[in-house]
């Protein structure tokens, strides 16, 4: 049974959705039975407000590289923004670990 009355300190405030961009290769040409290795790649930028206890984290996904040389089926950038409010309990260490911790796995989970 889960004890509902448990309360975070991490505070998920919102997101937007900064930049988005797909781009489909029109010169792809599939392989049947061939596997496409997934090239991804994934950083976040965070900012923390110690005197309001706020964070924002910006994350940055970029699915398959743009590139003439690759042949890849398509191209995916996209760039999200969120907020994040902690209590004023939580020590400044523990403000910057849920920076670089928590608030990049709530906006993407694995």
């Amino acid at each position: 049974m889960i004890d509902k009355s448990i309360e975070s300190n991490l505070i998920f405030r919102g997101y937007k959705v900064l930049h988005l961009s797909y781009k489909l290769n029109q010169n792809f040409k599939s392989q049947k039975n061939k596997s496409i290795p997934l090239d991804f790649k994934v950083r976040t930028e965070s900012t923390v407000d110690e005197t309001n206890n706020e964070i924002t984290v910006d994350l940055f996904c970029n699915i398959f590289e743009e590139s003439p040389e690759k042949d890849n089926p398509f191209h995916l950038e996209v760039n999200l923004r969120g907020w994040f409010k902690t209590n004023s309990a939580v020590e400044k260490n523990e403000l910057y670990r849920y920076a670089e911790i928590n608030a990049p796995a709530i906006l993407f989970p694995s």
